[in-house]
């Protein structure tokens, strides 16, 4: 592994300039969290349907605001 020419570059670089620095590596795992508690699902009330088509006779309906 060391006679590899790239290898030795590299090995050099290390002692030369980083023989003394220190590393710290932090290593983190995906496990599941046992005790996570999941949000509770909140019930949305539905809005009244609107009645599509013509008004029955004496109804009365909301006028809409004309866009411009």
């Amino acid at each position: 592994m060391i006679n590899n020419p790239n290898n030795r570059v590299v090995f050099w670089i290390v002692e030369e300039y980083l023989s003394e620095k220190t590393f710290f590596y932090n290593a983190t795992d995906a496990t599941k969290i046992p005790l996570r508690e999941k949000p509770v699902k909140i019930k949305k009330e539905k809005p009244k349907p609107k009645k599509k088509g013509r008004p029955k006779k004496g109804e009365r309906r909301e006028v809409k605001k004309p866009i411009f």
